[in-house]
């Protein structure tokens, strides 16, 4: 049998784009899906196209991952409908440039860290007992290089690679897996698409359904941590990890916070970047 053949796959953030993609693929793979987001709706139609183009049995599960019941209600709902989570998908994530000192992020930080940390902690118990598991975590190029006017964003997905890093440590020779996956600028979805401002050309760019391939490649081959940007931010991670005060210099020089500060100034808040 292939690995994933069967396997029980839940995919946050699967109303549309990167999530819904992911959830797509992993159907591919041989999963049974459970999707979950706000909209019902918006999940029904991931789920018609999942199971038309896979045959693939496909669960509608709709939730606010805000809400601790919720999130306790996504997963007991999928245990019983469909067994066991084998695979966790966490690609629900929202936000939007802003002032730190004029912005309340609390829910940035309950929907991009304390949500992937709670559903974690809910699946990887049944995970070991099987001896089999795998989880992703979509994080941001924004959590390892940190970027102004998004400070409680970054700070978020900086958590999360440094939880999936740290768990998967803990986890080595279970059974058990963890990836964490960050994306940079994804020209079809995200928080920057409600601005109707491009990014600069320094930010590389992506599309949502390529970056979806590429995270579930990195899963599939049990890698830890997975960069998913075109060139120039690559060479941008490597000088930050030699010099932060270089980094920071040729960023600037180059008009990066210009951008974020215009960012801020326009009336968008609370984007999604994911439906949570």
């Amino acid at each position: 049998m292939k690995p994933y053949e069967s396997r029980v796959a839940l995919v946050t953030g699967a109303s549309r784009g990167l999530g819904a993609h992911i959830a797509h693929r992993l159907a591919e793979l041989g999963c049974a899906v459970a999707v979950t987001a706000r909209s019902a709706d918006d999940l029904r139609l991931v789920a018609k196209r999942i199971i038309e183009d896979t045959g693939r049995q496909t669960l509608v599960v709709p939730g606010d991952l805000r809400s601790r019941e919720d999130r306790v209600g996504i997963v007991d709902q999928v245990e019983s409908s469909m067994g066991s989570i084998d695979v966790l998908a966490n690609a629900a994530g929202i936000g939007a440039a802003n002032e730190f000192h004029s912005f309340d992020g609390s829910d940035v930080l309950v929907t991009n860290l304390e949500a992937p940390i709670d559903l974690t902690r809910r699946v990887v118990p049944c995970m070991r007992e099987r001896e089999f598991g795998r989880i992703l975590n979509i994080a941001s190029i924004a959590g390892a290089v940190g970027l102004p006017y998004l400070a409680d964003y970054c700070a978020s997905k900086a958590g999360l690679i440094g939880f999936s890093v740290s768990l998967r440590e803990e986890l080595r020779g279970t059974g058990v897996s963890v990836t964490v996956a960050s994306p940079g600028f994804m020209v079809d979805e995200g928080m920057y698409v409600p601005y109707q401002t491009p990014a600069p050309w320094y930010f590389g760019s992506n599309t949502s359904r390529k970056v979806a391939e590429r995270a579930v490649k990195a899963l599939v081959k049990q890698r830890s941590h997975a960069v998913v940007n075109r060139l120039p931010m690559r060479p941008m991670m490597t000088i930050n990890a030699v010099s932060e005060p270089m980094m920071r210099f040729v960023t600037r020089s180059l008009g990066a916070t210009k951008f974020m500060r215009g960012l801020s100034e326009m009336d968008v808040t609370g984007t999604a970047v994911n439906e949570p």
